[in-house]
């Protein structure tokens, strides 16, 4: 995933709770500059913003598909 010109890593984890834990381990462990944390949701929310699809997407998993097969090169 790129994000204004730099490589992220998302790690996908499955809960809020477990997201916070995994941040703070990589801040302690100076880690945390090219990872981002999060879950389905917030991994959504961050494709959205990369590929400049509405925010207001109620059924994430059938609307944001289509939104990504509609832009070449998506995924």
């Amino acid at each position: 995933m790129k994000w204004d010109g730099a490589i992220l890593k998302f790690l996908l984890v499955p809960d809020a709770s477990t997201a916070r834990r995994l941040r703070r381990i990589l801040a302690e462990r100076s880690v945390f500059s090219s990872f981002v944390v999060g879950t389905w949701t917030e991994l959504v929310e961050w494709a959205c913003r990369a590929y400049l699809v509405p925010m207001a997407i109620k059924n994430y998993d059938s609307d944001f598909k289509g939104a990504a097969e509609e832009l070449e090169g998506a995924f």
